[in-house]
Order: structure tokens, then sequence, then C-alpha cells
């Protein structure tokens, strides 16, 4: 919401409206000791290993007292990025960053930016809590919706809202360290909040290895790991009657995406058509959060420290190559189980040498799968047959229960009639 400038004298930052084009930059985000460690920082610089951050990072751009000192270029999931010192920057000695002095110089504009998101939350409550059955805040482990959750704790009765985080399976270990962190301390304040955790019955390397890994265009991962376990839990807090109707608080920012630039603040049916999504800090950057998390001395998933902007799955096929990067240091065995299957992919595309497979994945190849080439099928298929007014689709020795992953097209109703199973799909506003 606030441009951002340098305020050089205390090597932070400020938020303010009030600022002519050469002053104003990119939000950057606190760099802790541990990613320069991880980087390889230590043999240039000296520094303390301290809680606090030590520099400012725009995306891979180092600053310190609002100095460029050094830049990451290059690298992949194998590789470690090079890193490039400036010529001022060469044996640098960093003092830690005083973050309560910079959350204490920036407390106006925090001050305005949380009323206006608990402003938000409170009316978006009192409008719709006499329409939906549940208000709901979506909690992935993340700096986001770390947030969302203290905004609307602060608003809303304990006993009135629920927390759900949705378990894809493929969360990295210090997610749901923060997970696990983050309800006890909420059940310690509040005794009656309910924080559950919807998941799908089947680890999501299990079905890597039936189907192939996700891709940017095949993306069946997020509607069999995220979409599909949070509806059906949904309806699980209903009775068999019930209609299930959700306001849920999330932690979706525009800056995050050109996609999500395009949400509007308060949707309904963007997700589920049984769900109103409300967009509780979308006009905040990366800045305002981290000021914000550290004003609250609110619990941070320690990925950050280790140069994330994100957190999200182990692997991903929107991750970028840093992501990657960091990712693998971290947690090397839980990234080599995933890239065991993306190897086996890529050698039944025919590629056999070591160093090429490593350069395909390294690359990102992988992540443009568009369709099953590359996949040992084992006789299932799936063929699709066009009669004068129909579509006729059969489906050879499926691996899985039909009914189960429609569920992720729409709402199902359904009944068996002799050794047939009758039903319709409501989409939208259409019953097919």
């Amino acid at each position: 919401m606030y441009k951002v400038k340098w305020d050089k004298e205390s090597n932070g930052i400020l938020l303010t409206d009030k600022i002519n084009g050469k002053e104003e930059i990119i939000p950057p985000r606190p760099v802790f000791f541990e990613e320069l460690e991880l980087l390889g920082f230590n043999n240039y610089w000296k520094y303390p290993k301290t809680q606090s951050p030590l520099l400012w990072g725009i995306g891979r751009r180092y600053f310190y007292e609002g100095e460029l000192v050094a830049e990451a270029k290059g690298g992949n999931i194998f590789e470690a990025p090079e890193i490039v010192i400036t010529d001022t920057s060469e044996n640098l000695v960093l003092e830690p960053i005083d973050m309560e002095s910079i959350a204490s110089k920036n407390k106006e504009a925090l001050f305005t930016l949380e009323n206006e998101a608990m402003d938000f939350v409170e009316h978006s409550y009192k409008i719709y809590k006499n329409e939906v059955g549940y208000v709901i805040v979506s909690f992935s482990g993340g700096k986001d919706s770390q947030v969302v959750l203290d905004i609307v704790s602060r608003i809303i009765p304990p006993d009135d809202y629920v927390i759900i985080f949705i378990d894809t399976t493929m969360e990295l270990p210090c997610t749901y360290e923060t997970v696990e962190k983050t309800k006890k301390t909420y059940q310690k304040l509040y005794p009656n909040l309910r924080f559950y955790t919807a998941k799908h019955e089947k680890e999501a390397i299990e079905l890597w290895k039936k189907f192939g890994p996700p891709s940017m265009i095949l993306t069946w991962c997020r509607s069999v790991y995220k979409t599909s376990p949070f509806a059906r839990f949904v309806r699980g807090m209903y009775n068999e009657n019930g209609r299930p109707k959700i306001l849920v608080f999330e932690g979706v920012r525009s800056e995050e995406s050109r996609t999500r630039e395009r949400y509007a603040r308060i949707s309904s049916s963007r997700k589920h058509i049984f769900q109103i999504n409300a967009e509780v800090i979308k006009d905040w950057n990366i800045s305002e959060v981290f000021l914000y998390l550290f004003s609250r001395n609110i619990e941070m998933n320690r990925a950050y420290r280790y140069g994330l902007n994100r957190v999200g799955c182990s692997i991903c096929p929107f991750g970028s190559k840093w992501y990657e990067f960091i990712i693998n240091k971290m947690f090397p065995n839980l990234t080599n189980e995933y890239v065991h299957v993306i190897t086996d992919y890529v050698k039944l595309l025919g590629i056999k040498d070591k160093k090429n497979i490593e350069l395909y994945i390294a690359e990102g190849q992988w992540k443009k799968r568009a369709g099953g080439r590359g996949i040992d099928t084992n006789g299932v298929r799936i063929d699709f047959i066009e009669k004068e007014n129909s579509l006729e689709a059969v489906s050879m020795r499926p691996r899985e229960n039909f009914l189960e992953w429609v569920k992720t097209v729409g709402d199902i109703i359904y009944k068996n009639q002799e050794n047939r199973i009758v039903g319709e799909i409501k989409i939208g506003s259409e019953i097919f």
C-alpha cells in the first residue's frame, strides 16, 4: 500500500506516501545470516549469527545501508549461484538491524495498515456471518497467512471462526514446524479455537509416481491436493442435508503475481461455488508484511531466513531456480525423492545420459509437460467417443475412484441404479 525508500541512517526502510521517484525503491525483504551462510558470504564478510536481519534483499541483489553490496547470479537445483561482491564492499563487517527501531519509525504507517485490514475483516464478518455456516482462516504456515490470522484473531471472537491448514504432503519440514507452533500459541490464548488440517488420503509422492510430475500446464497437484481436500473437509463439517457456504479469509497479495493482482478483494465462487473469499492484505507489499511480523513478534517460518520470499511445496512446477536451489540445500533428502521421480520420467522420454538428464531437470524442462508422453501407463487409458449429441469417455483400468476425482470439477449428486451409477454435476449455474 505504501511506497518504500531507504533509511540509510538506521540501515532500514521507511514506508511513506510522500516520496519522489528517485527515492522510491522496490519493496525489499530482510536478509538473515542463514542465507548468507548458505550462499557462502562468510568467505567475504564478517557478521554475527544473530536473530536480527543483517541487510536487505531485492530479488537477488543485496543492500546494506541503502547501497548495493552484492548480487547472486545463476544457479539451479544442482548448482550454487555465483556471488558477485561490489568493489566497495569487500571485507564488509555487517551489524544487526534494529528491527524494533525500524518498526517504531514506521509506527504510523503500520497503524494505518493494520487498522484498515481490521476494518475490512470486521466489515466482511458483519455482512456475511449470517449468510455462511462457517468463517474460516486459510492458514499455510507462510508469512502472509500469519498476518491474516493475527488480524482476524483481533477482531472475530475465537468461537466464531475456524482455522484450516491444507496439507499437500509436499510441505517443507519448517512449514509443519510453524503450523504446530502457531497452533499451540493460539490454542493457549483461545482454548476453544478450532484448528483443523485438510489432507488427501494418499501421499503426493505416490501420485507423482503413478501420473508423472505435475507441470505448469498439467497442474493436477493443485486440484487433487489443495482444492479437493479442502472442499471435502468443508462438506464434512456439515451434515448430509446441509448446504456448505463459507467465508474464507486468506493472505493472497497482488504483488505475488499478475493473476492474483486481478482478484477482487471480496469474490464469490472463484475456488468453490460455496465459497466467499476475502483478501485481507491484498495490497500489502513484502516489506509491510515483514515489518508487521516483527512489530507484533509473530512466529516466522524459518525458510525465510534462508532466502525464500514465498513458502510453498518442496518441489513445484512454478518454483524458480532460486527456490529450488535453497530447498535442495536445506532439505536434500526431501527434494531427492521428487528428483528421482522426475529422472524416471525423463528417461522414458529417451534421455539416458546423466548429464543431459540433470540439465533437463535444472532448466525446468519437465515443468512444460503437456501430455502423457514419458509416463508408464501400464494399460491405464481414457478414450473419447464422439456421437451426434454427446461425448462418451471410456476409462480403462482406472487407478482411482472416478466419483472422488470428479468432485474437483463441481458439486456431484449421484445414486446407484442396478448396475449403473446415475448422477449430475453442477458447475457454476449449469447442471450436467
